[in-house]
């Protein structure tokens, strides 16, 4: 139909330990860029279309959103 977007993050570590006869303790590692470039994003999005009474629509400082 359209084209989808690649969702994935790119992982640079991930562990795997037995902790129980039926448990496994799984641990991923994921660069802080990835995510503070994921959570901008994030924000420029929610911020397009948030209504913050005293501020424009599309102007509301990030930390009132």
């Amino acid at each position: 139909m359209g084209q989808e977007k690649d969702d994935t993050i790119p992982q640079r570590e991930v562990s795997i330990e037995d902790i129980g006869p039926c448990k496994k303790k799984v641990i991923v590692q994921i660069p802080q860029r990835t995510i503070q470039t994921a959570r901008d994003e994030q924000y420029r999005t929610l911020q397009k279309d948030a209504v913050v009474p005293g501020f424009r629509k599309g102007r509301a400082p990030r930390r009132l959103l």
